[in-house]
Formats: structure tokens, sequence, C-alpha cells
């Protein structure tokens, strides 16, 4: 009765709110890259640092980091997971906060889009292990492309890692701070 008697001459402001979705998609990206990294920190222990130790060895090899301990092999697919979504996420971040890009990245395509970069990272992964592993069958060089490979992925793994708070700082900088970010992880990337 009170709010129809005094509420009803009053007009309510209407604020109309246009939200980025695209921070939606980098959230959740970012909470499950947390989730997967925080999982092997809490049951594979010792794993990340054996995986930046040996990166940073002076005999670099990645058999020396598979034979150490097996139950790193679990950790590692984790992680290798983790990376890909990483790497999609920056791929993501830095196309869907550009300005020539913003008109693909609308609400209603965002998600597809999403999709389709994360397909398109994890199938450009997918498709050198198999070149390198069917060319070194050819030319008979498995074992030196099962070393590669090791090795690549461990890279792959680590820098990951690394790639991972820069995406997450695309919403939030302004523009030419994006470009200097986009700088950073495209150099990582090509690293």
């Amino acid at each position: 009765m009170f709010s129809t008697v005094f509420l009803d001459s009053v007009a309510m402001p209407i604020s109309v709110r246009n939200p980025d979705y695209r921070m939606l998609v980098i959230a959740v990206v970012g909470l499950v890259l947390f989730l997967l990294y925080s999982l092997v920190k809490v049951f594979y222990k010792g794993y990340y640092y054996r995986l930046f130790y040996v990166l940073f060895r002076q005999d670099y090899s990645a058999s020396s980091f598979a034979e150490s301990n097996t139950s790193f092999v679990n950790a590692g697919i984790y992680v290798l997971i983790a990376s890909i979504l990483s790497y999609a996420g920056s791929v993501f971040s830095i196309l869907a906060y550009q300005e020539e890009m913003a008109s693909y990245f609308a609400n209603e395509e965002l998600y597809i889009n999403a999709i389709i970069i994360l397909l398109s990272v994890a199938i450009v992964f997918i498709l050198k292990w198999i070149v390198y592993s069917f060319w070194g069958w050819v030319f008979e060089f498995s074992d030196y492309t099962k070393e590669y490979l090791g090795l690549f992925y461990q890279n792959i793994r680590a820098l990951g890692i690394i790639i991972f708070p820069f995406f997450l700082l695309f919403p939030f900088v302004g523009s030419e701070a994006r470009n200097a970010l986009t700088i950073i992880v495209i150099s990582l990337i090509v690293l």
C-alpha cells in the first residue's frame, strides 16, 4: 500500500548495463588455470621445482626430468592442459582487446570464438607432435624426436606458467599497457 501510494509518482532511474563478457571468459579461464596449477602444487610436491630446475640446467634433457619421478607423469599432463589453456587465453586476450578485432568478439559470438581459439591452439600442439613423430619414424630418428618433443613440451609447460599472469591483466590496463603486454606475450610464445 505504501509503495503504490508514494512511489508511483517517482520515476526510478534506469541504468543500462553493458557487461563485458570478455572479462568473464578470461576470469573463467583464469580460475580453471589457478585450480589446475594449485592441484599440481598440492598433490605433486616438488613438480614445479623440478620443472624449472631441469629447464635451466646445463645438461638439458627431457629424460632426466621424466625419469626423476614417475608420479610426475600425471602432473605433467595437468600442467600441459593448463599450459594449452594459458596459451589459448593469451591469444583470446590479445585478439579480444584489439580495437580492430572488437567486432569479431561481440557478445553473441564470444563463446564460440573462445572455443575456436582453444581448439586451434590444441590442434596446433597435437599436429606438431604427430608431424614430428611421423618424420622421426620415417627418417629413423625416433629417439631424437622423442627427446626433442619432450624438451619442447617441457618448455611449453614452463612458458604456460609464465604467460598465465600476463593475460589476466588485459581487461584491467589501458591501451598502451595492453600493447606492451601483447608484445611481451607474443615474444614469449615465439620464444
